[in-house]
């Protein structure tokens, strides 16, 4: 079993062949955007061992199949990306356009490992 260690840097197929990680960091800077939907990125690629987490952040990251899952977040959420443009006008003139950034939640992994695409209870932590 591994504990408390941060993964978010290391690259999905370079992690430890552990099968249990608890309060771990495995949070991908951004989510797998190849498809027509963003997923998460999925840790140990082309290795289908069902793993353990517990207390672990999982933000961006698809797990092996099987896994268990135990008080770990998996949200699909880019951050800091562009959500349009604040426009200020003032007696018809445009006097100040900023752009607007934030995070955009794409959805999440619920229990079983289905991508839900509705809103979550998250998204009113990340507003």
């Amino acid at each position: 079993m591994i504990q408390f260690d941060n993964f978010t840097h290391v690259a999905a197929d370079a992690l430890p062949n552990e099968v249990e990680f608890r309060n771990c960091n495995f949070t991908r800077l951004s989510p797998d955007t190849s498809g027509p939907d963003p997923v998460g990125v999925r840790l140990w690629p082309g290795d289908d061992t069902p793993r353990i987490f517990v207390d672990c952040n999982l933000c961006n990251c698809e797990v092996p199949p099987g896994s268990t899952v135990v008080r770990s977040p998996r949200p699909i959420i880019e951050l800091d990306v562009s959500l349009g443009d604040n426009v200020v006008t003032v007696d018809g003139i445009e006097r100040v356009r900023k752009p607007i950034k934030g995070n955009r939640l794409h959805g999440y992994y619920d229990p079983d490992g289905n991508i839900v695409r509705e809103p979550s209870p998250l998204e009113e932590v990340l507003d």
